[in-house]
């Protein structure tokens, strides 16, 4: 995971163009990996947040095989979520409190029931 932050933030001081990332992954910080690290004292780092465990789900990476009522799993720990953009991606794509809303709803699971 260091290597996709440093791909990201190679292409991101090279690029004249806007670039935005958005990355998505596990909040592990018992002890926090070398990746989470780096993404949250990236000078590109734009925003960051945490979607808490138990509230948001995952598709089951047997999803070829498992019954379809199985086929979405809640998720056991929290997803952090890093916006990693240029200067160019920021005004074009900047993380604003609507955006962010909009993400922060899409993760509500559709089904409470499980």
């Amino acid at each position: 995971m260091t290597a996709m932050v440093d791909h990201f933030e190679s292409l991101l001081s090279e690029s004249k163009e806007p670039l935005s990332f958005i990355i998505f992954i596990p909040e592990w910080r018992d002890p926090p990996t070398e990746a989470v690290i780096r993404l949250e004292s990236s000078i590109f780092k734009r925003k960051q947040i945490v979607i808490p465990a138990f509230e948001h789900e995952y598709r089951h990476g047997f999803q070829h095989i498992c019954p379809s009522g199985e086929m979405n799993v809640k998720s056991g720990h929290g997803t952090l979520v890093v916006f990693l953009q240029n200067d160019e991606g920021f005004n074009k794509w900047g993380p604003n409190s609507e955006r962010l809303q909009e993400l922060v709803l899409a993760y509500i699971p559709k089904d409470p029931v499980r």
